[in-house]
Protein backbone atom coordinates (compact mmCIF):
# COMPACT_ATOMS: atom_id res chain seq x y z
CA UNK A 1 0.00 0.00 0.00
CA UNK A 2 1.24 3.48 -0.88
CA UNK A 3 0.54 6.83 0.74
CA UNK A 4 0.38 10.36 -0.61
CA UNK A 5 -1.34 13.71 -0.07
CA UNK A 6 -4.72 14.74 -1.44
CA UNK A 7 -4.31 17.58 -3.97
CA UNK A 8 -7.74 17.16 -5.61
CA UNK A 9 -10.63 15.32 -4.01
CA UNK A 10 -12.60 12.41 -5.37
CA UNK A 11 -13.06 8.67 -5.32
CA UNK A 12 -12.07 6.50 -8.28
CA UNK A 13 -11.08 3.00 -9.33
CA UNK A 14 -9.27 2.42 -12.64
CA UNK A 15 -6.23 0.81 -14.25
CA UNK A 16 -2.79 2.40 -13.86
CA UNK A 17 -1.13 4.11 -16.80
CA UNK A 18 2.50 4.60 -15.72
CA UNK A 19 4.41 7.18 -17.78
CA UNK A 20 6.65 10.24 -17.72
CA UNK A 21 6.09 10.91 -21.42
CA UNK A 22 3.13 13.18 -22.28
CA UNK A 23 3.14 11.74 -25.81
CA UNK A 24 2.39 8.19 -24.64
CA UNK A 25 -1.02 6.81 -25.54
CA UNK A 26 -2.85 4.83 -22.83
CA UNK A 27 -3.59 1.20 -23.80
CA UNK A 28 -7.10 1.41 -22.33
CA UNK A 29 -9.84 4.03 -21.83
CA UNK A 30 -10.36 4.29 -18.07
CA UNK A 31 -6.99 5.01 -16.46
CA UNK A 32 -5.22 6.76 -13.61
CA UNK A 33 -1.92 8.40 -14.58
CA UNK A 34 1.06 7.47 -12.41
CA UNK A 35 4.08 9.72 -12.98
CA UNK A 36 7.23 10.85 -11.21
CA UNK A 37 6.75 14.58 -11.65
CA UNK A 38 4.01 17.15 -11.92
CA UNK A 39 5.22 18.47 -15.27
CA UNK A 40 2.67 20.77 -17.02
CA UNK A 41 3.26 18.85 -20.27
CA UNK A 42 1.28 15.95 -18.73
CA UNK A 43 -1.91 18.07 -18.70
CA UNK A 44 -3.39 16.71 -21.98
CA UNK A 45 -3.38 13.18 -20.53
CA UNK A 46 -5.08 14.45 -17.39
CA UNK A 47 -8.16 15.66 -19.27
CA UNK A 48 -8.99 12.10 -20.36
CA UNK A 49 -7.94 10.33 -17.16
CA UNK A 50 -9.91 9.27 -14.10
CA UNK A 51 -7.16 10.55 -11.78
CA UNK A 52 -3.44 11.15 -11.31
CA UNK A 53 -0.78 10.10 -8.80
CA UNK A 54 2.64 11.80 -8.69
CA UNK A 55 5.80 11.17 -6.68
CA UNK A 56 6.58 14.88 -6.41
CA UNK A 57 4.57 18.05 -6.43
CA UNK A 58 2.07 19.43 -3.99
CA UNK A 59 -1.19 21.24 -3.56
CA UNK A 60 -0.15 24.14 -5.80
CA UNK A 61 1.63 22.15 -8.52
CA UNK A 62 0.32 22.67 -12.04
CA UNK A 63 -1.27 19.22 -12.37
CA UNK A 64 -2.94 19.53 -8.95
CA UNK A 65 -4.50 22.87 -9.89
CA UNK A 66 -5.72 21.52 -13.24
CA UNK A 67 -7.06 18.37 -11.55
CA UNK A 68 -9.12 20.49 -9.14
CA UNK A 69 -10.44 22.62 -12.02
CA UNK A 70 -11.66 19.58 -13.95
CA UNK A 71 -12.65 17.65 -10.78
CA UNK A 72 -10.26 14.72 -11.21
CA UNK A 73 -8.73 13.12 -8.07
CA UNK A 74 -5.04 13.92 -7.64
CA UNK A 75 -2.57 12.45 -5.15
CA UNK A 76 0.89 14.03 -4.79
CA UNK A 77 4.02 13.21 -2.77
CA UNK A 78 3.45 9.47 -3.24
CA UNK A 79 6.96 8.10 -2.70
CA UNK A 80 7.99 5.16 -4.90
CA UNK A 81 4.68 5.02 -6.79
CA UNK A 82 6.50 5.13 -10.15
CA UNK A 83 8.65 2.12 -9.19
CA UNK A 84 6.00 0.08 -7.37
CA UNK A 85 2.94 0.47 -9.63
CA UNK A 86 2.92 -1.12 -13.09
CA UNK A 87 0.74 -0.47 -16.13
CA UNK A 88 -2.58 -2.25 -15.73
CA UNK A 89 -2.62 -2.51 -11.93
CA UNK A 90 -6.10 -1.77 -10.58
CA UNK A 91 -5.84 1.37 -8.42
CA UNK A 92 -8.36 2.50 -5.82
CA UNK A 93 -8.22 6.11 -4.68
CA UNK A 94 -10.49 7.43 -1.94
CA UNK A 95 -9.43 11.07 -1.74
CA UNK A 96 -12.54 12.39 -0.02
CA UNK A 97 -10.71 13.91 2.96
CA UNK A 98 -9.27 17.38 3.43
CA UNK A 99 -6.91 18.80 0.85
CA UNK A 100 -3.26 18.14 1.72
CA UNK A 101 -4.21 15.37 4.17
CA UNK A 102 -2.62 11.93 3.90
CA UNK A 103 -4.39 9.16 1.99
CA UNK A 104 -3.59 5.53 1.25
CA UNK A 105 -3.68 4.11 -2.27
CA UNK A 106 -4.77 0.51 -2.65
CA UNK A 107 -3.85 -1.53 -5.69
CA UNK A 108 -4.28 -5.04 -7.06
CA UNK A 109 -2.10 -6.72 -9.64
Amino acid sequence: MLEGKIASQGKVEARAFVTNNPGDIPPFEDYIIVTQNSNPEMSPLLYKSKGIITEVGGLMSHLAVVAREIQVPCITACDNCFKEIRIGYLLKINATGRLNSHVQIDYDI
